[in-house]
């Protein structure tokens, strides 16, 4: 029969490896410095960040979005097992970074997950794509959002996220597609020179009435795309 403190000592050793039992995302809020055991949350409907304090948006470091949405973020569990689970369930997002407007993301936002039940301890990548249409702004910058990930074991905690860079607008492009015109009409005028060239062995007016033709054709080229920008 089993003495009483054994069951004592049982009962303490599971709880102890349930306590154990964390995965934490990082860069996470409110964490400076290496991420730690004890910088693990349990995320909830009330406190989708935890015990941390939702003031800490301004002073953490953010992970920055790319212009369609996506990051990378780290997973690091300190135990294995389905408790040290690597594999994020739940995304909420607070595009107004107060942590009081979250609201859940779709499945499909997570395009890269952890394992559920990994062997041991260790850090493994996340990639996660911010659906389409938000927009971050939240904190001092108003460019931040806030983002509560839940992992299988139900731990985890909240990410800053600072929105990317947008696409470049039409008038980048056109920019870009008016040098680009700009270097070809160059070559068309200096290829038209240089066959001028060639003929004017025979005769030397002809060959600068030719440049002069290339030069202008050049000239139209760009008003031409000038032009279709504006």
């Amino acid at each position: 029969m089993f003495s009483k403190s054994f069951c004592v000592s049982v009962i303490i050793l599971a709880l102890g490896l349930r306590v154990n039992a964390h995965a934490g995302i990082t860069p996470a809020l409110g964490v400076s410095g290496k991420f730690a055991r004890n910088d693990v949350q349990r995320p909830s409907a009330a406190k989708p960040c935890g015990s941390t304090a939702l003031t800490d948006i301004d002073t953490s470091t953010p992970v920055t979005a790319a212009a369609d949405g996506t990051m990378s973020l780290n997973i690091t569990n300190f135990n294995g097992g389905t408790d040290g689970s690597r594999a994020i369930k739940s995304l909420q997002i607070d595009s107004t970074g107060t942590g009081k407007s979250f609201k859940a993301a779709p499945a499909s936002a997570i395009t890269k997950n952890g394992d559920a039940n990994p062997a041991s301890a260790g850090t493994q990548q996340l990639t996660i794509k911010m659906p389409a249409g938000t927009t971050c702004g939240g904190g001092k910058t108003k460019d931040l959002c806030l983002m509560s990930l839940t992992t299988d074991g139900g731990f985890g905690n909240c990410v800053v996220v600072k929105q990317g860079g947008a696409v470049a607008g039409k008038s980048g492009t056109a920019a870009t597609g008016m040098a680009a015109s700009a270097a070809v009409a160059s070559n068309t005028a200096t290829a038209d020179g240089s066959s001028s060239e060639m003929k004017g062995n025979k005769n030397g007016a002809a060959k600068t009435d030719r440049r002069a033709v290339g030069s202008r054709a050049a000239r139209a080229y760009l008003e031409a795309i000038l032009a279709e920008t504006e």
